[in-house]
């Protein structure tokens, strides 16, 4: 009972993070632009998204041991561990609207089908954190040195 309360809480964070996205707090912004000008920073999101969907399947076999489904989205698992490809993968489907519309779509369908439900969550996790990647044009909140201050008004 306490692990498919668990796994409901999880799948909730589908909807908190891209309304975190969309209007982010100064913490957010400040990673979008460590991940958009550093590849540590993109490693570091690859990271997260790995971790994040490990931790899923972890709470989704807890609740539903029966489910053979898993093993599918395990693929994606071991995909996701490798950093490189993943950022690879973050960027092509951020750059790519119809790959993303395309994507979308298949996890929507794919979610009904109860077998394939761990795999149509993994795929929202990736189009979750393909929403957190950045934008050209966003800039950090970082307040300016005296030093900087004194190169404008020169």
């Amino acid at each position: 009972m306490i692990s498919a309360i668990l796994f409901m809480l999880y799948v909730s964070t589908l909807i908190i993070i891209p309304a975190v996205s969309i209007h982010p707090p100064k913490m957010v912004r400040r990673l979008r632009f460590a991940i958009h000008h550093s590849a540590n920073g993109q490693k570091f999101l690859a990271y997260i998204l790995a971790l994040l969907v490990i931790f899923f399947h972890l709470v989704y076999f807890n609740a539903f041991h029966g489910n053979k489904g898993i093993m599918l989205s395990t693929l994606l698992v071991f995909f996701l561990l490798a950093t490189k490809r993943t950022v690879q993968l973050l960027r092509f489907v951020h750059d790519s609207k119809y790959f993303f519309a395309a994507m979308t779509i298949l996890v929507l369908v794919i979610a009904f089908f109860p077998m394939l439900f761990s795999t149509a969550a993994s795929l929202a996790f990736v189009l979750n954190f393909v929403c957190l990647l950045p934008v050209k044009s966003i800039t950090p909140d970082v307040p300016q040195t005296e030093a900087q201050n004194h190169d404008q008004e020169e």
